[in-house]
Formats: structure tokens, sequence, C-alpha cells
């Protein structure tokens, strides 16, 4: 399928409204329930899960449908993405110049990083549940929050031709002199 205007808005309009819905519908129900507990939130950021244990109405349920949601979300994502990926792949294999092949390979490169990075976070909690005293959840969310969106503009950086040479300057001239 080729990429024209009208079906990348489209794209970005679904997206954009999936994730709207998502986050409109579980702050609804989140304000909507009774908080009795400490006003502290035990995570590095104000999560979901953790809201949910301070409410007075804590129900195993209410937590495995908003996980639930949250994991079809992610597995929808997750696959989106990989089926992008095998069309990507089939397309540059059937590319007759390796040149050609080489630079469609090392532009995905640093988005599969990313990718990895996005993803490989988000699916830890799923794989290696923690134990509620392990703080694993509160490195996760600090990889998945700050980490990745801070390294996210060198990953892409590092295939630019200026910032190489930049680089390639700065160290000839630590090293050299």
């Amino acid at each position: 399928m080729q990429m024209n205007p009208s079906h990348c808005v489209n794209l970005a309009v679904l997206s954009w409204s999936i994730g709207f819905l998502n986050s409109l519908l579980q702050t609804v129900h989140l304000a909507s329930l009774p908080y009795c507990k400490d006003n502290k939130v035990n995570n590095f950021f104000c999560d979901i899960p953790p809201l949910l244990k301070l409410s007075c109405k804590h129900s195993k349920y209410l937590e495995i449908f908003v996980n639930l949601i949250g994991e079809s979300i992610l597995v929808g994502d997750l696959v989106l993405t990989i089926t992008s990926y095998i069309f990507i792949i089939r397309m540059v294999l059937r590319t007759p110049r390796k040149s050609a092949s080489y630079k469609m390979f090392s532009t995905c490169g640093s988005h599969l990083t990313v990718v990895t990075l996005f993803f490989g976070t988000l699916l830890i909690p799923f794989l290696h549940p923690s134990s509620p005293s392990s703080g694993q959840d509160e490195v996760v969310a600090v990889i998945y929050g700050v980490i990745t969106p801070l390294i996210n503009p060198f990953i892409y950086s590092i295939r630019n031709t200026d910032f190489q040479k930049t680089i390639e300057r700065s160290l000839h001239r630590n090293i050299f002199h």
C-alpha cells in the first residue's frame, strides 16, 4: 500500500482518537472512585495502577480490566509495528541495488532501536511481574518516561553527517591535542 497524505492523516487521527478515548475513559472512571487511603502515590509518576490501589473500592476485577485495556492497546501497537517492519523488510530485500538496501536498513535501524526501547520497557512488567516492594515498577517508569525520550534524539542524530563530523572533530581535537 502506498502512503499518501490522506492515508497518513487517517492513521494519525485514528491513533489520536484511540489515545484520547482511552485516556478520557480511564480519567473519568478514576475521578469517580472514592479515595480514603494515603494520598501519596508510590510511583515515579501518577499512573493508573497505583491510583487504583489508593481507592477505597479497590477491586482486583477493576485492576484486571484496566490492565486488559492497556495490554490490548500495547499488543495492537506491537502487532502493527511488527507488520509494518515485515512489509519494509520485504520491500528492501526486493531492491536490486545493494547501496539502496543498506541505506534503507540503516534508516530503519535508528527507528528499530527506539521502538525496542519503547516496547521493551512497556513489556517488562508483563514478562516479569515484580513484588510490591521490589521497586521494579519505578525503575521501568524512569526508563520509559525519562531515559527513552532523552536518548531518542541522540539515536536519530547518529545518522546525521553533520553530527558525525562534529563528533569526529571533537574526538580528534581531544585525543591528539
